[in-house]
């Protein structure tokens, strides 16, 4: 579980540094999902 919120933590933040340049409508929507994805872990 730790190694799990980690990897999507990482992709999350991934995710966000290239998305935010290109897309800030798509980095916000993988931000909604991390945060639904943690719950559940």
């Amino acid at each position: 579980d730790v190694n799990a919120a980690k990897n999507i933590l990482a992709a999350g933040l991934a995710v966000n540094v290239c998305g935010a340049t290109v897309r800030p409508e798509q980095s916000k929507s993988v931000k909604a999902g991390v945060m639904k994805q943690k719950p559940k872990s």
